[in-house]
């Protein structure tokens, strides 16, 4: 078995944990009927549409962002002047937090 099973298997079972605790049940329960368990199955899959919009969007942005950057650096006539640099930083910093979220500006600025 490789790593990356191991950790999807690993948050399987956090996860069982968690809901457990969570609502004092796990998925051994017989209080529901088929049809609730496909309403929160479809609820499930509801929100995975919404988070994966959410990634297409950030990559989209990344893909602009990285475009723009490409843009800046073939410019032969552009002065790479201190305006330059700002405007790559810009990108690179706004690049970070889609990939990493806002805390990671935070720490590169301590660096």
């Amino acid at each position: 078995m490789g790593k990356a099973e191991e950790q999807i298997i690993q948050e399987i079972k956090d996860r069982a944990v968690k809901g457990f605790e969570k609502y004092g049940v796990s998925t051994d329960r017989s209080d529901l009927t088929v049809l609730e368990w496909l309403q929160h199955l479809k609820e499930e899959q509801m929100d995975s549409l919404i988070y994966n919009q959410v990634l297409q969007n950030k990559l989209s942005k990344l893909k602009y962002l990285c475009t723009d950057f490409k843009e800046i650096m073939e410019d032969k006539e552009f002065d790479f002047n201190e305006l330059c640099y700002r405007r790559k930083t810009e990108i690179f910093e706004e690049a970070m937090k889609l990939m990493l979220g806002d805390g990671i500006i935070d720490y590169l600025q301590c660096l």
